[in-house]
């Protein structure tokens, strides 16, 4: 039985990782964009890939400068590090 509500729990968590697996935008100077998880999960490790042939790791905020205009599509890899869940998320800039 403990067994089950153990799973159960971990199942309701990776659900609910899954459904908060967005991230938001804000531009800076120069082609500077702020992005940012948009995940409640503080043990979440975030791998990105910009759209433009580079890509970066965080475990929030995290900021990149293209050299050209877009759009790019930016996919966000999160992986909570407690349970093991990921999700990916990707977005026009």
């Amino acid at each position: 039985m403990r067994k089950s509500l153990l799973f159960f729990a971990l199942l309701i968590n990776s659900a609910l990782f899954a459904q908060n697996c967005v991230f938001t935008t804000t531009s800076g100077p120069s082609g500077a964009v702020n992005f940012q998880p948009n995940s409640m999960w503080s043990a979440a490790i975030y791998s990105w890939d910009f759209g433009d042939g580079s890509s970066g790791l965080s475990m929030g905020l995290i900021t990149h400068t293209y050299n050209a205009m877009g759009p790019f599509v930016v996919c966000m890899t999160a992986v909570d590090s407690m349970t093991g869940g990921t999700c990916t998320y990707c977005d026009s800039v």
